[in-house]
């Protein structure tokens, strides 16, 4: 719960963060930056990056299943939890993962479509939407890669504990030498 507390914290702040520095730009100045250069380069960017990220996915979540989420320790650890908690899911872990990278796709689709919709109208306050979609977009996506690395360094901590056990360190200098 703590982890979605933190997510909508980043994504209000960046959000609301980049429509209060568009809001500090003169009128006529924001409205000339932003259809000249800012919109395309919001529409590309965010489509870019969310076709991007749902064909990455589904990639991340069966390698985070397969590579952390079904080891023995894992699963051990699971048993310990759910002793305590029998409400614990196995699985509940990837499913936030899961989730939090379908919002960010979602966001950032929300945020490209915006800049060819709201982003046409010249009014400022379409102009300012526009631009705290796009960084509550950024937002939802640091957090995406916030949480995705935390799993990350599980997964690669549980890979290398178990080349550990399976390939204990040699001592011996003639294969230190050779590995150097």
């Amino acid at each position: 719960m703590k982890a979605w507390g933190l997510v909508i914290l980043v994504t209000v702040a960046c959000g609301a963060g980049a429509g209060w520095a568009a809001s500090l730009i003169e009128e006529d100045k924001l409205r000339e930056v932003y259809g000249e250069d800012l919109r395309m380069g919001f529409f590309v960017a965010f489509l870019t990056v969310a076709g991007f990220l749902l064909s990455l996915k589904t990639f991340i979540v069966v390698t985070m299943k397969e590579g952390l989420y079904d080891s023995e320790a894992y699963i051990k650890r699971m048993q310990r939890r759910r002793a305590v908690n029998p409400q614990a899911t196995h699985y509940g872990t990837l499913a936030r993962l899961s989730k939090l990278l379908y919002l960010a796709v979602l966001l950032c689709l929300v945020a490209a479509v915006a800049q060819l919709t709201f982003g046409l109208r010249k009014e400022c306050w379409a102009i300012y939407m526009c631009i705290a979609l796009a960084g509550a977009a950024v937002g939802m996506l640091l957090a995406s890669l916030f949480v995705s690395e935390r799993n990350l360094a599980k997964m690669f901590k549980r890979w290398e504990d178990t080349s550990l056990k399976t390939h204990p360190p040699h001592w011996d200098k003639g294969e230190d030498a050779e590995e150097a």
